[in-house]
């Protein structure tokens, strides 16, 4: 006899971490295009903390060559040797990639996800993709393609709704980093015009206050931290949306020279005071609130290299009737 198949709540893809009961399942088989491109919602779960949803893309084998071909990407490929910059673009570009954002609409009342689960299927690289290849052996999708699998689990708000009870799942795409330009930074009044990336509209970034600040060093490191770090503030206009943008120093961040390594539980207390990012603590703001910090550094000589970064929304929000 065939084993029954559950899906829990309190789980995901790669398994059931909880103490709850299986949910019961929906078949909807519910098929949509969502910025393109094709998606499927196969079945759903009700279980008793909440509804579970398993959610596929499908994408063709030759739109996932094709990208692995133009950044030279392979089954054993990672971030190594893949600068900042390129592996935003590689993430922008991977036709495997969605981060999704979930809610559910039953009875005038509307949740929001709790958690999920994603894992891809793909035929070129058929050794990886385990929880989302058994997934499409239980649904009986087409292996011969691309996909992508995701697991979402949304709490109920209130009661549980019954099986007649209408139900439509909200999706929102989160936005993504899109690399932009470079750029310096050295006196107040420097201005950089730039094109962004993601309307393709002419902006100018003039820079109204540069100052470099010193750090207390952290004893607890043992070792001499990079005590340096310059601020700007600037302005952009026109004028782009705080969420759409960010600027951040791409320079390599200096590793703090002299450290001893830690033993026993020191070795949990050491933290990171800076990266590629920049230290963690802002101490300044301009009026427009637009502010940066560089990496951490020894020389007071070091010269930052700004990039901007834009976020980009590849898709609209969408709502799928699902009962």
């Amino acid at each position: 006899m065939e084993k029954k198949y559950k899906v829990f709540y309190q789980g995901s893809l790669y398994g059931h971490f909880g103490r709850d009961r299986a949910g019961k399942e929906i078949a909807v088989n519910k098929s949509f295009t969502w910025g393109g491109e094709e998606w499927l919602v196969p079945s759903v779960y009700f279980c008793g903390k909440g509804l579970v949803a398993d959610m596929f893309k499908k994408v063709s084998v030759d739109s996932f060559r094709e990208f692995i071909e133009k950044f030279g990407l392979d089954e054993n490929s990672d971030c190594d040797g893949f600068s900042d910059e390129q592996q935003a673009e590689i993430e922008a570009e991977n036709p495997l990639n969605s981060d999704i954002f979930a809610s559910i609409q039953f009875g005038g009342r509307k949740s929001d996800m709790e958690f999920s689960s994603s894992d891809c299927w793909n035929p070129l690289f058929p050794d990886s993709g385990d929880a989302a290849e058994a997934l499409l052996d239980r649904y009986g999708l087409d292996k011969s393609f691309c996909w992508l699998a995701v697991r979402m689990s949304i709490p109920w708000r209130g009661r549980k709704p019954k099986k007649s009870d209408s139900l439509t799942l909200q999706l929102r795409a989160e936005k993504i980093p899109v690399p932009g330009a470079h750029f310096k930074a050295n006196r107040p009044g420097d201005k950089t015009e730039f094109i962004n990336p993601v309307t393709g509209k002419k902006h100018t970034l003039t820079v109204t206050a540069v100052e470099q600040q010193k750090f207390s060093k952290l004893r607890h490191t043992g070792g001499k931290e990079p005590p340096l770090c310059t601020i700007i503030n600037y302005d952009i206009s026109p004028e782009i949306p705080m969420d759409e943008i960010s600027v951040n120093d791409r320079s390599e961040p200096e590793k703090p020279r002299g450290i001893l390594a830690p033993r026993g539980k020191a070795a949990s207390a050491i933290g990171i005071i800076g990266g590629a990012d920049g230290p963690t603590v802002i101490v300044t703001s301009s009026a427009s609130g637009r502010t940066a910090c560089s990496s951490l550094y020894y020389e007071p000589e070091y010269e930052p290299d700004w990039c901007m970064t834009f976020y980009d929304k590849p898709r609209e929000d969408i709502e799928v009737e699902l009962i």
